[in-house]
């Protein structure tokens, strides 16, 4: 999503000193555009240092009259006390007291804002928590304060949070279990949910601003490192982070009197790490972080020790999440934590779960989620009987629940049941669940045995259910039981507070009476699928809240029309809420008809913002007239679907895919259309005319259109199209210039994409007029020979000349000769990827040039010194598969800048220059199937920055160079080096106090045996031969 874009990303609050971390993020980001800005905000100086390019920003404290306005807001909900005048005075007082920082006034803020007495605010003003020394504990008095005036049921609640690190964002529900687990939370009288409690506890302290929302994720939450620091002062030795406690000399420092403590997972985690909880007998907290674990995370493995071993001994634990580790299994021993209440293994690699877990009789919460090798719970699950949470998530290989799960009547979250036919795995198992809430799949429903079955579970009873899932079996060989499966959806009827509903694999020829009844007034969300004997779809549009209907795949399904609307006298409108409206592979779908009633006026679909076709090669005619609130349209795979004129006012993004080329001279009053995909349309042989008025597109991109020869007819151009920031071509064979000799491109653009276009044989000219442009990309033109006569434009930053086999010379101005006639480019991206036409022209490159990549070129023999001379702002080059290449230039250890070198499959290169690398920046160097070479650049030892060193396929390299490795690598790989010898001495291994990642093989031939006096690295973690 980011590439090529222009961005703007602002990372608030950032504590992280580590570099390794600061470079895994800033990657993804390389992919953007140079004139792209990440602002970052920090208390730390050695973060500003180490993130920035530019000298740090320091802000100064607040002047005093916004600092009173920002208290009243927070305090009074007003920016001023002209509506407590009596609260004036001390609130000025208070604010002088907090010294110009804005949490701490915020904080104050939110403690005072239900106190509106004078004498409460007095109070606060003459605390002598005031008068305590900051240096004590470098805890503001204001921060203190605030806890101080805390209700005790949220003091522990609050502390217990310093168990997140820094910067780590948690969810509400999340943190809200743990504290029920603790026991910080107790069943209220009367009819209110614990959950609803700790929600309200949560809120509270969010709203005295203890918790702040995430910047990122509306559904996440962080402490300030200021409010953490708090919180890891009032917790004293009873909660800890590990990482915190380790001292100068690697050793952990950890009371005895712990009793809650987390740990920031890693890829190895070994028994070390684990070791000073041997001194926490009572500990009753081991929480792994972080909780929520992405599906794109590494993966982390536990040594078994902590299984074996250390489990075994906290038997006081009641809180334990081993979530994200690659376990397969738990020992026997877990049935012995007798006052556990929350386990966590989400996301694990956990086969099946021993028996002896069912003896946690105190169990409150599994969480069992995304545990996709999981094949079954263990079969005296109905012993847990205070077990309130199951979440069986994305257990995919899960194929039956326990028997007599329905004795689990406390269970409030039950996320998947699998229907069974035998005695104790029926869903007659869900009667006694009254308290279920949430989410609940139903899966394997064609194994209902008898219809009564159906009503003794009694969904319609289960009020706190919200999302249902109904799924028959995909399989045709599954033998389904002769029960009518159009009575047991029928007997399915939720409560009618249900908001998202789905159903698969239903089989029955008309769907009950219940799905789209109006009475289901909260339903958002309708997914239908699969449902193979449906011919008439249900009655829908008299839902009043639907904003989601999705309907895919129903292949029996040849006619939409007035019944699928619902329309009657008694409705003014039809679907009135609806926003987002989707059919998928309807093979057999025909017509689309509107209700005649309806037809001219804007009753239908009134609030339509985005509607999808895909996949229906049948549907022809029509589309729903009217459509004046949509904003993007998107229709794939309807060949047939022609459709009469459609004005479409509101529209701002189209996408059109293998469709009739006439449906696009059917679109009219595309004024607000910003951006337009046209993709595999057959017979396109340009653009119609009417999409050259299209006064606000920004984006436009044409792909794999095999009869495109020109992107307008003749006399028409870009001429309107002054919005235009992006233009792609893509996959256009016939396609032989973009535009005609006399037209230009529009000014605006920003990005210009051009590939696979197998017989482009020039460019426009006039690019150098095009001022705002920034982003040049060149793929896959093996019939363009030059660029135009004129240089490219001054304030071009990213070059891409990608497999144009033909081409001779780059443009004019990447490289300068002297000649003051020429515009030069101020690029900081070049890549130039199998051109083997192309020479390379005498001059400079560009001095702000930051990234150099030159692959598969095999007329470089060597870089000319003169060509780099003023390159000294390079930080990244990469050198591949130019088989001719037998030198690097010698100037390359004066780019004090260069971060990462890349030299791959070089088979001419025999040396690198006897001047060596860069030393102040290099941070990176991977050299990689250089067969001919044969020895490692010298100094290596001076690269005090380097951290990640790979050598792989050196088959000449005998000796490493003199002085060893650098001393401050985290990763090593050294592979194919098969003349290497192992020599100790040489080495110098034990030196690399750093090193976390070794990775040899393939080299000593004659070695059985590491030698008797080859060390380890000290800290090595993962080590692999």
């Amino acid at each position: 999503m980011l590439s090529k874009n222009r961005f703007l990303i602002v990372l608030d609050d950032v504590w992280n000193e580590n570099y390794n971390d600061w470079m895994a993020l800033r990657s993804p980001f390389e992919a953007g555009s140079p004139e792209s800005k990440i602002i970052v905000t920090t208390r730390n100086q050695q973060v500003a240092s180490m993130m920035g390019t530019v000298s740090a920003y320091h802000l100064k404290e607040m002047s005093y009259d916004h600092c009173l306005s920002l208290f009243a807001q927070h305090a009074l909900g007003s920016t001023n006390f002209d509506n407590h005048p009596n609260l004036k005075v001390v609130g000025e007082a208070i604010v002088k007291r907090c010294k110009g920082l804005p949490l701490a006034m915020k904080t104050l803020a939110g403690l005072l804002r239900c106190k509106m007495g004078y004498h409460e605010w007095e109070d606060i003003l003459n605390s002598k928590i005031w008068d305590l020394p900051e240096i004590s504990c470098d805890i503001l008095p204001a921060l203190r304060l605030s806890y101080y005036y805390l209700p005790s049921h949220l003091k522990q609640c609050f502390a217990y949070c310093l168990l997140f690190p820094k910067g780590y964002e948690f969810q509400k529900d999340e943190v809200v279990h743990l504290w029920i687990a603790e026991g910080f939370i107790h069943q209220p009288k009367g009819m209110k949910k614990v959950e609803d409690l700790g929600s309200e506890y949560f809120h509270d302290l969010l709203s005295r601003s203890f918790f702040q929302q995430s910047s990122v994720s509306k559904s996440c939450y962080m402490m300030h490192d200021l409010i953490n620091d708090l919180a890891q002062y009032v917790a004293g030795e009873v909660c800890f982070r590990l990482e915190d406690k380790v001292n100068s000399n690697g050793q952990y420092n950890v009371s005895e009197r712990v009793r809650h403590s987390s740990f920031i997972r890693q890829k190895y985690d070994v028994f070390r790490k684990f070791e000073p909880f041997y001194k926490t007998k009572c500990l009753r907290t081991f929480l792994a972080l972080p909780v929520f674990v992405p599906d794109l995370a590494v993966e982390c493995y536990l040594t078994n020790k902590v299984f074996q071993d250390l489990l075994a001994k906290l038997g006081f634990l009641r809180m334990l999440s081993l979530t994200g580790y690659c376990i397969s299994e738990l020992p026997d021993c877990i049935g012995n934590l007798s006052h556990l209440r929350y386990l966590n293994l989400s996301r694990t690699k956990i086969r099946y779960l021993p028996e002896s877990l069912c003896a946690l009789c105190n169990l409150q919460t599994l969480d069992l989620s995304h545990c996709k090798k999981l094949t079954k719970l263990p079969q005296g699950m109905g012993n847990l009987i205070s077990l309130h949470y199951l979440n069986i998530v994305r257990t995919d290989n899960m194929t039956e629940m326990p028997l007599h799960i329905g004795k689990l009547i406390n269970l409030k979250k039950l996320s998947k049941f699998i229907v069974a036919k035998g005695n104790g795995r029926r869903i007659t198992e869900l009667k006694g669940l009254s308290h279920l809430q949430g989410q609940l799949s139903l899966f394997d429903l064609q194994n209902v045995a008898e219809i009564r079955d159906v009503r003794v579970a009694n969904l319609k009873e289960k009020r706190g259910l919200d999302d249902l899932i109904m799924k028959w079996s995909s399989a045709s060989n599954d033998i389904r039981s002769e029960v009518d499966e159009f009575e047991v959806l029928d007997m399915l009827e939720p409560y009618q507070n249900l908001k998202k509903l789905s159903i698969f694999f239903y089989e029955g020829s008309k769907f009950p009476s219940w799905i789209g009844n109006p009475s289901f007034v909260n339903m958002v969300y309708l997914n239908i699928c699969d449902c193979s004997n449906i011919t008439s779809l249900p009655s829908l549009g008299r839902l009043p809240l639907l904003k989601d209907l999705h309907i895919e795949r129903m292949c029996g399904v040849s006619l939409v029309d007035s019944e699928f609307y619902g329309a009657t006298p008694y409705f003014d409108k039809l679907f009135p809420s609806l926003e987002t409206l989707t059919f998928r592979e309807m093979s057999k779908w025909e017509k689309w008809f509107q209700p005649l009633e309806f037809e001219a006026a804007e009753k239908v679909l009134p609030y339509l913002h985005q509607l999808v076709l895909q996949s229906c090669p049948k549907l022809v005619g029509d589309l729903p007239n009217l459509l004046t609130s949509l904003i993007k349209l998107s229709i794939f795979e309807c060949p047939l679907l022609t459709a009469p004129t459609l004005s479409l006012p509101s529209l701002r993004e189209l996408n059109l895919e293998q469709c009739d080329e006439r449906f696009l001279t059917r679109l009219k009053d595309l004024t607000a259309l910003t951006r337009l995909k046209i993709e595999n349309i057959s017979n396109l042989s340009c653009l119609p005319q009417d999409f050259t008025c299209l006064v606000s597109l920004q984006v436009l991109e044409v792909e794999d259109c095999g009869e495109l020869r020109s992107l307008w007819q003749e006399g028409a151009g870009f001429e309107n199209l002054s919005c235009l920031k992006r233009l792609a071509v893509i996959k256009c064979p016939q396609l032989l210039q973009l535009i005609d000799e006399d037209e230009e491109l529009p000014s605006s653009l920003e990005y210009i994409e051009i590939e696979d276009c197998s017989n482009l044989v020039k460019l426009p000219k006039g690019m150098q007029k095009l001022r705002t442009l920034k982003d040049l990309h060149i793929k896959w033109c093996p019939k363009l020979l030059s660029f135009p006569s004129e240089s490219l434009p001054s304030l071009l930053k990213n070059l891409v000349i990608l497999e144009c086999t033909s081409l001779q010379s780059l443009p004019k101005g990447v490289v300068h000769d002297g000649s003051s006639s020429i515009t030069r480019c101020h690029l900081k991206q070049l890549e130039i990827v199998g051109c083997p036409s192309l020479l390379f022209p005498s001059g400079e490159l560009p001095a702000a040039l930051k990234r150099l990549e030159i692959w598969d070129c095999d007329w470089l023999d060597y870089i000319p010194e003169r060509l780099l001379p003023n390159s000294r702002s390079l930080e990244f080059i990469q050198i591949g598969n130019c088989k001719n290449l037998r030198a690097l230039p010698h100037c390359l250890s004066t780019f004090e800048h260069l971060t990462e070198l890349h030299v791959n499959q070089c088979s001419s290169l025999e040396y690198f220059p006897e001047s060596g690398l860069p030393i102040h920046n290099l941070r990176a160097l991977l050299i990689f199937e250089c067969e001919n070479l044969k020895s490692l650049p010298n100094r290596m030892h001076d690269l005090t920055t380097l951290q990640h060193l790979t050598v792989f396929g050196f088959p000449c390299i005998e000796t490493f160079p003199e002085g060893g490795f650098p001393p401050k690598l985290l990763s090593f790989t050294i592979l194919g080096c098969k003349q290497l010898k192992l020599r100790c001495a040489m080495w110098h291994l034990h030196k690399l106090t750093s090193l976390k990642d070794l990775i040899v093989g393939d080299f000593d031939r004659d070695m059985v045996s590491f030698p008797e006096d080859f060390t380890i690295p000290p800290n090595l973690v993962h080590l692999q031969i």
